[in-house]
Order: structure tokens, then C-alpha cells, then sequence
């Protein structure tokens, strides 16, 4: 099974193999004086069976500049980051053995931070560590009743 420890691992790698000076923060972050990225997930979990659940995880991910001394953001950073961002997690965001399909990313830049957000859409099963806790009752006695057709 893939954790969120394990996306969220992936993703620091990916932002540091671009931008090896900026920090990536998963929690909040208050007075930062230095450029950091923010990252946020959404999971959504819908259950298929006992052993295969269905998973939705959005990922956002902020950039923030800080402000120069007139008190201002230089955006043509942030855009000029878009495409390097985008290009890390699309087509492909490889996490352990699974490789994610990535068909969509959507980016703004809403007071002055740059917000870049994509989905992982996948379903996932129980190791076999976690499948052998779960006690089934296997089936005992199968009756069949077999008639053979006699026009054939």
C-alpha cells in the first residue's frame, strides 16, 4: 500500500531535484522570511471490498516569495516556475513501485502565492501482511448437481 508518508516523501524530492535551496513544509508556516513551498493534501477514500479501496488524493502545493523591500512580490518567479513545477509531477509521479498517471494540473496565482494542484486517482490493496489479519470462514462442502445434455 502507498502511505501519504510516501507521497509526501516523493514530493520533496521532486521540488529539491528543482529547487534545492527553497524549503517544503507540510505543516504551517508562519513569518517565513525566505522563499518555501507549502504542500496540502485532500484525501478521499471510498471502500470496493474487504481487501481494495478506491483513493482520490489531492495535492496542493504553494509557492510563496518573500517581499522585496517596496513591500512586493516578483511574479514573473512564479510564472516562470510554473512549467518546472508541472514538469516534475505530469506525465508521471513515480511513488516506491507505482507509477501515477498524472492527465491534469490546474495553477493560479491568488495573492501573490502561486497554487498548483493535481490529483492521484488510484486503487490500492492490502499488502499481505495486512490481508493475512483478516479471518475468513472458507467455504466447507460444495454440492453440485450436473446434468449432462443429452442432445449434444
Amino acid at each position: 500500500m502507498i502511505s501519504l508518508a510516501d507521497i509526501r516523501k516523493e514530493i520533496t524530492i521532486k521540488l529539491k531535484s528543482q529547487f534545492s535551496n527553497i524549503k517544503v513544509f507540510f505543516d504551517n508556516v508562519e513569518n517565513a522570511d525566505e522563499a518555501y513551498f507549502y504542500v496540502e493534501f485532500t484525501p478521499k477514500a471510498k471502500t470496493i471490498d474487504d481487501i481494495y479501496t478506491e483513493h482520490v488524493i489531492k495535492i496542493d502545493i504553494d509557492y510563496v516569495l518573500p517581499e522585496d523591500n517596496n513591500g512586493k512580490i516578483d511574479r514573473r518567479k512564479l510564472y516562470d516556475s510554473v512549467q518546472k513545477i508541472d514538469m516534475l509531477f505530469r506525465p508521471v509521479l513515480k511513488v516506491k513501485d507505482r507509477a501515477f498517471t498524472v492527465l491534469e494540473t490546474s495553477t493560479n496565482i491568488h495573492d501573490d502565492i502561486l497554487h498548483f494542484s493535481f490529483e492521484l486517482d488510484f486503487v490500492d490493496c492490502l499488502d499481505d501482511e495486512e490481508f493475512s489479519g483478516i479471518k475468513y470462514e472458507l467455504m466447507q462442502i460444495l454440492e453440485l448437481d450436473w446434468e449432462e445434455d443429452k442432445n449434444e
